[in-house]
């Protein structure tokens, strides 16, 4: 009897635990706007301390590019890095990407998307000739994470 009940115990939390991590993060596809092949998700998840971690996975990037990630507004220009420095990374010899950052917690409910920019003459500083190469909804991780 005791040996059933241990067992139970063990299924139970690690059920738990499997439901927790599960419960606390989202996926969010990010589709290829100026670069129409490119594709990829962001995966946001509990960092703990008032935090969320963002890991941003791509292909089909135009191969060993500068790019930036930026939360963004549905309003044109109103945008904010995501994490620190400049915001960037820079694709691989095939097209690939990745970048993650960590983040406030709240900081997910201010945005409407995320949007990867690609800098055509390398340098992330400048977004005047920048082009939004990927963008993702951001409207089902708010109203998951939101208030």
């Amino acid at each position: 009897m005791v040996k059933k009940v241990t067992v139970a115990v063990i299924v139970f939390l690690f059920s738990a635990l499997i439901a927790a991590a599960y419960a606390v993060q989202e996926i969010v596809d990010l589709k290829g706007q100026a670069i129409k092949d490119a594709n990829g998700e962001a995966l946001i998840r509990d960092a703990g301390e008032g935090r969320k971690k963002v890991e941003i996975s791509l292909k089909g990037l135009d191969p060993n590019s500068v790019y930036t990630v930026w939360f963004a507004k549905d309003r044109p220009g109103e945008m904010a890095g995501i994490g620190g420095g400049n915001f960037s990374f820079r694709s691989d010899a095939v097209g690939n990407g990745q970048y993650s950052a960590l983040i406030p917690e709240k900081e997910i409910t201010n945005w409407d998307n995320i949007e990867v920019l690609l800098h055509p003459d390398g340098n992330p500083g400048n977004t005047r000739n920048a082009k939004v190469a990927l963008k993702g909804d951001l409207s089902e991780a708010n109203s998951r994470f939101g208030p």
